[in-house]
């Protein structure tokens, strides 16, 4: 329901999700900005995510890994990315997704993602750790 709040309220062109236990880095907001704006053919970029520890250090983990179809890895609980990946064009959610389904307890993220991936020829890069 909060997504859907923020969603319904957001009145940039971009919009990006985060958990309570996310954190990002100094300029990541500047980064994906800049490259959706350099590509504006598509409607979401995903970027590469790594992990802190418990006390703080960042670990040499990288989260997003390439899939040769990523709707399949979604279908097969394989999840290539997590809420804090993509940023997104806020028209794309607000007319074509229409927020989050929020009928369901848990594993909203993954509907989502599936429901944006059954969109016929929908435009998205996926950056690797060799993209970044």
């Amino acid at each position: 329901m909060c997504r859907n709040i923020g969603i319904e309220n957001a009145k940039g062109e971009y919009l990006i999700f985060l958990d309570s236990d996310d954190v990002l880095a100094p300029h990541c907001l500047e980064n994906r900005v800049y490259y959706m704006d350099q590509n504006p053919d598509i409607l979401f970029a995903v970027f590469q995510m790594g992990v802190l520890s418990h006390d703080g250090i960042f670990k040499n983990e990288k989260l997003i890994k390439k899939k040769d179809n990523y709707l399949y890895a979604f279908l097969q609980h394989d999840l290539p990315w997590t809420i804090t990946g993509p940023i997104w064009k806020t028209d794309f959610i607000k007319n074509e997704i229409v927020g989050y389904n929020e009928k369901y307890p848990r594993l909203q993220d993954p509907e989502f993602n599936t429901r944006v991936l059954l969109i016929n020829d929908v435009k998205f890069h996926v950056l690797t750790e060799s993209d970044v």
